[in-house]
């Protein structure tokens, strides 16, 4: 990880991502951390009369307000971590577009910010310059939400225990890369498949005798199941030899669920995962406006931070 960048809106919210970045960049011997705060564009002119007014005073009074608190912020960063290259930088324009555009022009490797769950019917999005981002960053995206858990304590590994789901026929395993970039050889990887038993249509003499419900809920035959978990077995097993040969410590398990998002926090908690990595599958223009549905509710719903790479 050569650089990193970390988005700052003047929340408080927003800042508890820095020293997280910080410890991340001196751990991995950065060259760099820095902030980017992106200022919204000025208001189009009103029109008095026909001929369009702008109040240029008040613009340059905004741009001046958020020089000096990016200004104060760079100071800042320079005390907190001496040995370490910082920077704070001023943007403008639509924030999740011009970062993604900065991420794309500079040499960075990773995005560090703060997210926060939600609930009632707000749930359905995050709702916030992060979730627009990951779908458009070409870097993956560390997302967090307890702050503590994502700060390691001196001496121990970055991140302890790390979850990678993994969709074996999807493109999920460019997330390993990252993954090990990030945590280091000196964590334990949980490679995790979820095989989502596909339903199972009866024959129309058996339909007689179930509602319609009950006939939704009829999984596959036995049989079926079985070999659909031994091959994913059998797949993320090639998987985990080839990092295992790389002095990698990793363990597998596949799970069997209707609901992987449900199943991948679970485990999560189970194990005491200090990290979950995954890819979205977003995929064509939708990905600009929807996340792999699993990989979105996996980010509202995890204690944890979530390292999001929609390849």
């Amino acid at each position: 990880m050569r650089s990193i960048l970390v988005p700052i809106d003047g929340s408080t919210l927003s800042e508890t991502a820095i020293p997280v970045a910080l410890a991340i960049g001196r751990r991995l011997g950065a060259s760099r951390v820095e902030t980017v705060t992106v200022m919204a564009p000025a208001i189009d002119p009103v029109r008095a009369g026909g001929a369009p007014i702008r109040d240029t005073r008040f613009d340059h009074d905004q741009r001046a307000e958020a020089q000096a608190m990016v200004t104060s912020l760079g100071k800042r960063l320079a005390e907190l971590s001496p040995n370490l290259p910082t920077r704070a930088t001023l943007l403008e324009g639509d924030a999740a577009e011009r970062i993604a555009a900065e991420l794309a022009q500079g040499d960075y490797d990773l995005v560090v910010m703060t997210t926060h769950g939600r609930s009632g019917a707000s749930r359905l999005w995050l709702g916030s310059v992060a979730d627009h981002l990951v779908r458009l960053s070409p870097k993956p995206v560390l997302l967090l939400r307890d702050v503590s858990s994502a700060t390691p304590r001196e001496g121990e590994p970055l991140f302890r225990d790390v979850l990678i789901p993994l969709e074996l026929e999807d493109r999920s395993e460019q997330i390993l890369g990252d993954a090990l970039a990030l945590a280091g050889e000196g964590a334990t990887y949980h490679l995790l498949t979820v095989v989502v038993p596909t339903r199972f249509v009866p024959p129309p003499s058996a339909l007689d005798e179930l509602t319609a419900a009950a006939a939704a809920e009829v999984g596959p035959p036995a049989g079926e199941l079985g070999a659909m978990r031994d091959a994913a077995t059998r797949q993320l097993e090639e998987v985990a030899e080839g990092l295992r040969q790389r002095g990698v410590h990793v363990t597998t398990y596949v799970l069997v669920h209707r609901h992987p998002a449900e199943a991948i926090l679970a485990y999560a908690s189970e194990i005491d995962a200090r990290l979950i990595a995954m890819a979205s599958r977003g995929r064509g223009p939708a990905r600009r406006f929807l996340l792999g549905s699993v990989t979105d509710k996996v980010v509202r719903g995890a204690a944890v931070p979530v390292l999001v790479f929609a390849p």
